[in-house]
Order: C-alpha cells, then structure tokens, then sequence
C-alpha cells in the first residue's frame, strides 16, 4: 500500500497538512534541501520528457519533482509516495 501526499496545486491537489512529513521534509524544500537532508537516495528515476523524482526505499519514501532534468537543483517537490520501508537487509541472511 502506498500513500501520495501532495505539494498545493500538483494535478488539483491542495497540499497535504494533516501531519508533518515524512523525515524533517517541508514543502518548500528543493531537490538540493532533500538531498542534504536525507543524504544520497537509493534509487533515480525519470529525467528527459518525464519529471524527476528520488526514493529513499529504506525509508519508504519517494520524492517527486516538478522538472525533469537532472541539473536543476532548485526543483520543487510536487508529491511524495509513502510506502512500507524496505528491510536494508533485502531478504539476506543476517549471518551471511
């Protein structure tokens, strides 16, 4: 199951304020800020004609963008996806 929390104005929405979210971030945080914050993702995805977005799986965290290229810095969040944290482990023996 997963969970979209939306930035004000991505695709209608209003912005999610029910709660603070996930992991220290704040809407007005950029793709830099959350990186900063968050340390280096586990996964990249999108880029050239699709916005690009980061997740932290072992937090159980995707951070969507508004703009698909990999430079900008600056890029507004416009939704994140929560979902169950993936185990750091990945099924591995914890002996192994």
């Amino acid at each position: 199951d997963t969970a979209f929390l939306y930035a004000e104005g991505t695709d209608g929405f209003q912005a999610y304020r029910a709660s603070p979210l996930p992991a220290g971030l704040a809407w007005t945080d950029l793709s830099r800020d959350v990186v900063t914050k968050l340390g280096e993702p586990s996964d990249k995805f999108g880029g050239g004609r699709l916005p690009v977005g980061i997740a932290y799986e072992t937090l159980g965290l995707d951070v969507h963008f508004r703009n698909s290229s990999w430079d900008d810095n600056a890029n507004p969040m416009t939704f994140l996806s929560v979902y169950r944290p993936v185990d750091p482990a990945l099924g591995l023996c914890v002996l192994c």
